[in-house]
């Protein structure tokens, strides 16, 4: 345990996860702003 956790501090987040919780969370809806349009927010720092 130890070492999965001390080796897994230094990986990067994989590209591919950063939108996919956003939807998840959601139970697969996708957000939506007030006037009704589809938005998926995206971290820019760290990219």
């Amino acid at each position: 345990m130890k070492f999965r956790t001390e080796r897994d501090a230094t990986l990067a987040v994989p590209k591919p996860i950063i939108p996919s919780p956003q939807v998840n969370m959601r139970a697969g809806e996708v957000p939506r702003d007030k006037y009704g349009n589809v938005v998926l927010k995206l971290p820019v720092k760290g990219l």
